[in-house]
């Protein structure tokens, strides 16, 4: 009868309900229905309260019934919660990997990214283990906050040195959530995935996904930095692309920008030289700065002496 009434009342939610019932329910009824009783819980203080009713009744609180205990604390939003549960859980059962994962996963939905920082370091520290998962919560919670995209740098090379990847949907994720900001953080991450060696074709269509962002929200530097990462990685601009790419070159050169491009990229040489003499008039002084430019440049003259005939060629032509 008293399972009955238990069943009913986490049918009805209310946790008022629960707490009426509980003591006349059999202690493995109440354990395999923990989870239900959780979800009935909007306030700090019903956890409190049925923890308390726990502790009165000698009740066994296992490892998984604290990770449940703390992901509904995170839940709720209450950060304090979720750390005096996670050091009580320690206390009481040892530092488990799972229990870490619970309060990770509390903290990311608490956005308690300076308890994050905190803990973080402290695995650091120790030396602990930290598997894919923890990561990708710590990350999941830190890049959502500008300064610290240095710290999310350093996270990166750690999840590298311990041979960690991120999964395919949290790496979209985490690039929504970076935006356009910090392009070297973005191929970091991107990096950081199992497909990036063996799947050229999902990077290509990752990082042009980026590029594009890159562009529509006006940041040039972005863009040339994730074309960058393409032409390392052989992948071939499409002409979208190269019309967007082309855009950018011209902003960062009004700008005064000192361009690090390879001097073997020769799409790169190509619309650099394009840009060049489309920003300065012809004249026969403009000219012999650009050839003074071939001297210096290092890049392939074929296509910089190339791309300057064709220019004089459209200008004779339009004079006439």
């Amino acid at each position: 009868m008293a399972a009955v009434r238990f069943s009913k009342a986490l049918r009805s939610g209310s946790i008022n309900e629960i707490f009426a019932i509980l003591p006349y329910v059999p202690g493995n009824v109440v354990d395999m229905n923990i989870m239900n009783m959780l979800n009935c819980c909007y306030k700090s203080s019903d956890i409190l309260k049925l923890l308390d009713f726990f502790a009165q009744s000698k009740y066994y609180i296992s490892s998984y019934a604290y990770e449940c205990v703390i992901i509904t604390a995170g839940r709720i939003g209450d950060s304090r919660l979720v750390t005096m549960l996670y050091e009580a859980a320690v206390k009481k059962n040892g530092q488990r990997m799972s229990l870490v994962d619970a309060l990770l996963h509390a903290y990311r939905v608490c956005d308690a990214h300076q308890k994050v920082i905190s803990f973080t370091y402290g695995l650091f520290s120790e030396n602990s283990e930290i598997t894919a998962i923890q990561y990708e919560d710590i990350l999941r919670t830190l890049t959502t906050h500008p300064e610290y995209d240095s710290l999310c740098v350093h996270i990166v090379s750690k999840m590298k040195s311990q041979n960690r990847f991120l999964s395919l949907p949290v790496l979209s994720i985490l690039l929504n959530s970076l935006e356009t900001r910090s392009p070297s953080l973005s191929v970091q991450l991107i990096n950081q995935t199992r497909f990036q060696k063996g799947d050229k074709d999902l990077l290509n269509v990752i990082l042009s996904r980026e590029m594009t962002k890159c562009s529509e929200q006006q940041n040039p530097q972005g863009m040339l930095c994730l074309y960058c990462e393409m032409q390392k990685r052989g992948i071939a601009i499409d002409d979208s692309e190269t019309s967007r790419l082309k855009r950018c070159i011209h902003t960062l050169m009004r700008s005064g920008y000192v361009f690090d491009v390879p001097k073997s990229d020769d799409v790169f040489t190509r619309l650099w030289s394009e840009c060049w003499l489309e920003e300065r008039e012809t004249s026969s002084s403009n000219l012999e700065d650009y050839l003074d430019e071939m001297k210096h440049s290092e890049r392939n003259r074929m296509i910089e002496l190339a791309v300057l005939l064709r220019f004089v060629m459209i200008s004779l032509s339009s004079d006439l």
